[in-house]
């Protein structure tokens, strides 16, 4: 890590230990020395404390782990921090329900790598994943409430942008590896199942699941005209289980 100054590096630490230490509490209760919550707060407000320079080496040794053999699931979700009860403060957006009572935050859009184990070969037990850490990291400011004469094409719009995370989220990943002992594979929830996305992760060579939110039509792929032969959730109900395993205690 390095944020243009060796003091600024040292402070950085000394945050972290804190928080490491006292999880969960605010940064006056992080310290016992009012001259340590002072500088914390100073080092805050610095433009070279980003949070893309402070995970930096960690995200690299993370990627660097990625390039082992095995096959890493690369679990991906957005969480919404929400700071309802303060005043109305500059930097934040609005989170949750657009049309819902005004509550102020941002979304965090986070790609955790781990590393997938296989099952116990005769038991089928599942083993405990390994966790290498945040490969990718995205903050992302809602849009303002829509209006009462939000037309169809204006929210479309305003969706696509909330949609778009999944999409930065592949490019930033980038290239799959070519080593065939190597594999990626994104796990997302439904807001990933858009067929951009999906189309995205295939041509950067990985894998992927998502959980479903549309019935898509499911098409012959032998047919001349894009003729509908069914639909995914009633084709993945009357298919056979590939596997199963067994949770561990």
């Amino acid at each position: 890590m390095d944020l243009g100054d060796r003091r600024r590096n040292q402070r950085a630490v000394r945050i972290a230990q804190g928080m490491a230490s006292r999880s969960g509490k605010s940064i006056p209760k992080l310290f016992d020395r009012r001259a340590d919550v002072k500088a914390a707060y100073t080092f805050m407000s610095r433009k070279e404390a980003t949070p893309e320079r402070l995970q930096t080496p960690h995200r690299n040794h993370v990627r660097a782990a990625l390039g082992q053999a095995g096959t890493f699931l690369l679990l991906e979700d957005s969480s919404e921090f929400i700071w309802s009860r303060h005043q109305e403060t500059p930097g934040l957006g609005r989170t949750g329900d657009l049309r819902s009572p005004v509550r102020q935050g941002f979304t965090l859009h986070t790609t955790l790598a781990v590393k997938w184990q296989k099952p116990h070969q005769q038991s089928g037990q599942r083993l405990p994943v390994q966790v290498l850490g945040i490969l990718d990291q995205e903050y992302y400011l809602r849009q303002p409430a829509p209006t009462a004469s939000e037309s169809d094409a204006e929210r479309r719009q305003r969706e696509n942008k909330e949609s778009a995370l999944w999409t930065r989220a592949t490019e930033r990943i980038g290239k799959g590896p070519d080593d065939q002992d190597v594999r990626w594979v994104r796990v997302c929830d439904r807001g990933a199942d858009i067929e951009v996305f999906m189309r995205g992760v295939i041509a950067q060579g990985q894998g992927f699941v998502v959980r479903a939110a549309q019935n898509r039509r499911l098409l012959d792929p032998n047919a001349r005209t894009r003729e509908c032969i069914g639909h995914v959730f009633e084709a993945a109900r009357a298919a056979s289980p590939l596997g199963s395993y067994t949770d561990s205690d």
